[in-house]
């Protein structure tokens, strides 16, 4: 089958690219022509100067401008190679195709995964079906993000969202935030199904990956305005000290870390897995390190939904740590044959609810 998939692709991380591509490699992997659709984002709820954030054109010259006096010449050479190699990624792989109202011949359309249901910096339309020239519209593993139904309620748009849910003939979320907000406005039966990196799995990119360093490491993965206070820097390079490590940033810029390295999404995998630790405040940071079997512990910053609902999913509450008990948290071991059981189950679960969806895809209803 034609089957288009709307998500963020034009998000510069590691974790959103990994995603996106995971969905893509499951349903190729099944026999569809897969392809994520375009579209553009919609950035009503900020302000004018922080789009040009977002929107990259003539007009971002001067916040890009500013960027550059603040944060200098390194972190912003270091980024700008970073959206290189993430975009060469997303064409070397054929990853992203037409407009989505272009789009001809679609049998279904998949939206998600990542925070696709997200309203914090505008409201997309598309992610909710609309528009879409295509009679199949599933969610899989799609998140609502820092999005409460407080917000909703505030910005006046239930009955659009109601409406697009009822629109889809199947929605699946990744958290249970989510899946409060789905059930609540009461349009749509919906279930929890595994975000695509636990459901691909990289098995076996992980199995061939080559160690990336002689020296032992600890790798911290955070957005680079993020993990910088003292007392953060202090906890990380002392435990590495009392391994014999070495800090690498990877994927994002630390200047405090003895290296920030640039890297496509698979390298990543093969840093994470052969990390003596990987600290992080994301959720792909986690998911990475899960499905990796990598030693780690994690912060939660501002909204911590979606990553406190994966630690309790697969039983790993007690890797969140304040940053003051890192050591010791560190230090101890994970059950790892739990851990693996849970994903087997989980991944089993959401594979098939995405037949499920094929299912009706394959007939049109």
């Amino acid at each position: 089958m034609e089957i288009g998939i709307l998500t963020h692709h034009a998000v510069h991380n590691h974790g959103a690219m990994l995603q996106m591509y995971a969905l893509i490699r499951v349903l190729r992997e099944k026999g569809h022509q897969v392809r994520a659709l375009d579209f553009k984002r919609n950035f009503d709820y900020i302000g004018a100067e922080l789009e040009k954030k977002y929107s990259v054109s003539l007009k971002s010259i001067p916040y890009y401008t500013k960027y550059l006096m603040k944060n200098g010449i390194n972190k912003t050479f270091y980024n700008y190679r970073k959206s290189k190699i993430l975009n060469g990624f997303s064409a070397e792989h054929k990853m992203v195709g037409e407009y989505f109202s272009q789009a001809d011949g679609l049998d279904g359309v998949f939206v998600g995964s990542d925070e696709v249901f997200s309203i914090d910096i505008g409201l997309n339309p598309c992610m909710w079906g609309f528009g879409v020239p295509c009679d199949v519209v599933c969610s899989y593993a799609a998140s609502f993000g820092p999005t409460t139904l407080e917000h909703i309620s505030q910005r006046k748009v239930a009955g659009l969202i109601q409406a697009g849910l009822q629109r889809m003939n199947k929605v699946a979320v990744r958290d249970q935030n989510s899946k409060s907000i789905v059930d609540t406005l009461g349009a749509r039966y919906s279930v929890l199904t595994c975000d695509p990196v636990i459901l691909y799995g990289y098995l076996e990119e992980l199995i061939v990956s080559q160690r990336p360093s002689e020296d032992k490491f600890v790798l911290v993965y955070s957005y680079d305005a993020n993990m910088n206070r003292p007392d953060e820097i202090k906890a990380v390079r002392e435990y590495a000290t009392s391994i014999g490590a070495k800090v690498f940033s990877v994927g994002y810029y630390h200047g405090w870390c003895d290296q920030s390295i640039n890297v496509d999404p698979i390298a990543l995998l093969a840093w994470v897995k052969h990390a003596d630790l990987v600290v992080t405040d994301t959720f792909h940071g986690s998911v990475l390190s899960i499905i990796a079997n990598t030693n780690f512990v994690a912060q939660t910053r501002g909204n911590s939904n979606k990553l406190l609902n994966l630690l309790e999913e697969y039983g790993l509450r007690e890797r969140l740590s304040e940053i003051g008990h890192m050591l010791s948290i560190a230090r101890q071991p994970i059950d790892w044959q739990a851990v693996n059981q849970q994903i087997t189950s989980r991944r089993t679960q959401s594979m098939a609810y995405l037949d499920s969806c094929l299912e009706v895809m394959r007939h049109g209803k």
